[in-house]
């Protein structure tokens, strides 16, 4: 990224940081959306913060502003999705839930390992690219992920606001 779009170092570890900062915020503002809206929500609304930014990636050139929104709302996708779908696969009964969310939480890491080899396979240092597959990759998901019927959220289950008393 440093050669395309000509941040300074600095700059790129900051982008990093506002990545993480919205991965943090979505995974913690998954669960209530979760409970009150339903999983399907949670995961369609990943996927299209994260398409979004993907595919309006390439459009910030050398922007810094729009660049770090765009990676904000990047991790922000990043973040209900991992949730959104951690939380799915675990209605999965039985004994098969361990071994389900193993193999599940497997695309993570192998999307963190392949990300990297398919940019270095662009020879001409353009990310765009890049951004223009992993975008097209997420809508397709996305368009999976709406078209079909997920179970409603649980009235039972819902996030309470305010405090809870426990008791013994």
């Amino acid at each position: 990224m440093l050669p395309t779009l000509g941040f300074s170092g600095i700059q790129n570890g900051t982008l990093a940081l506002t990545q993480a900062s919205g991965l943090a915020v979505g995974a913690f503002s998954a669960g209530p959306f979760i409970d009150s809206r339903g999983k399907k929500t949670a995961l369609v609304t990943g996927l299209a913060a994260l398409s979004s930014a993907l595919w309006l990636m390439p459009a910030a050139g050398g922007n810094w502003t729009l660049a770090t929104a765009l990676w904000f709302v990047l991790g922000l996708g990043g973040g209900m999705l991992g949730t959104a779908s951690n939380s799915l696969i675990s209605d999965i009964g039985g004994e098969r839930r361990s071994s389900i969310l193993n193999f599940g939480n497997l695309f993570f890491g192998l999307g963190l390992m392949i990300t990297p080899f398919l940019a270095s396979l662009i020879h001409s240092g353009d990310v765009r690219a890049l951004c223009y597959f992993g975008a097209s990759l997420a809508t397709m998901t996305l368009i999976l992920h709406a078209s079909i019927r997920m179970p409603p959220p649980n009235p039972d289950h819902r996030f309470q606001h305010g405090r809870k008393r426990w008791s013994c």
